[in-house]
This record gives C-alpha cells, sequence and structure tokens, in this order.
C-alpha cells in the first residue's frame, strides 16, 4: 500500500514540476488516495491547473488544496529613505510586503 502512495506522491510531484518554477514551495502527501497539497503558486491559473491535473491521475480519490497565491506588494512610499543604525541609505532595510490569498 505504501509503494502505491508514493507513487502517487512522485506523478503529483511530477504534475508540479511542469507547472510551477520552484517545486520546493509546494509539498505534496497523499492518504488512502487522497491528495493534501500545500504551498505557495504564482497565479489562481496555476493553483487550477496543479487541481485539475491531480484530480484526473488514477488512483486519486480526491485532492485537498492548502495552495496561497503569492503576491508582491509594492513598497510604500515614505518622506524619508531608509536607513541602517549610522544613519547611511541601506537597500537591505526596506521592508518586504507579501500578499496571500487562500482560495
Amino acid at each position: 500500500m505504501d509503494s502505491d502512495q508514493d507513487y502517487l506522491k512522485r506523478r503529483v510531484r511530477d504534475v508540479i514540476a511542469v507547472t510551477v518554477e520552484d517545486i520546493d514551495t509546494i509539498s505534496v502527501d497523499v492518504e488512502n488516495g487522497i491528495v493534501y497539497i500545500e504551498g505557495a503558486v504564482e497565479s489562481d491559473e496555476v493553483r487550477k491547473t496543479i487541481c485539475r491535473a491531480t484530480g484526473r491521475l488514477e488512483g486519486v480519490c480526491g485532492v485537498i488544496s492548502c495552495l496561497v497565491i503569492e503576491h508582491v506588494l509594492p513598497p510604500a512610499s515614505s518622506p524619508k529613505p531608509y536607513v541602517d543604525r549610522a544613519g547611511l541609505p541601506c537597500p537591505a532595510c526596506l521592508p518586504v510586503f507579501m500578499h496571500y490569498s487562500l482560495s
């Protein structure tokens, strides 16, 4: 039974590998034919493609998707430049804004 689930997990990983740029952002688990997919993808279209293709695999009884869509928000405008403790401009001090949506 474990070998069937391992095989199915590999097949799902194959689907993900041809769909996303970074396969390491998504984790897959299979239990009794139910595929659990979790991670971040670039768009809703990618999320739907992964779910549809996974659902069509032989041996899949259901797909539970916890895929989020990753959006990088532009930095907020600031009247003063970001500076380090010495008061010097610091590009590394710029905030990173991320937004995730569950669909």
